[in-house]
């Protein structure tokens, strides 16, 4: 293995799907509090790193929270999985 990569990203071999990432980080102890700040996160690198993004992006971009495709998509696709299977832990 590569010294300069830190052990905790040497997971390619166990982790082959979005459940097995869930229960990675459920193990290292990600709370569902820390997915939802990640949902943040996410929206505001859109927000302010997307100098190229079209029309249609932006008004998304600008939609509240609860109203926004990129918060749908976040909220549904990563945080809401790894959220359950935290609370299943």
């Amino acid at each position: 293995t590569d010294p300069r990569i830190s052990r905790i990203f040497q997971h390619a071999t166990e982790c082959k799907t979005l459940d097995d990432y869930c229960l990675l980080f459920g193990r290292y102890g990600l709370k569902p509090a820390y997915w939802l700040c990640l949902c943040d996160a996410f929206l505001w690198a859109l927000k302010t790193h997307s100098p190229y993004a079209e029309d249609q992006d932006e008004e998304e971009l600008k939609k509240d929270t609860k109203d926004g495709a990129f918060s749908k998509f976040i909220a549904a696709m990563v945080a809401l999985p790894m959220i359950e299977i935290s609370l299943k832990m």
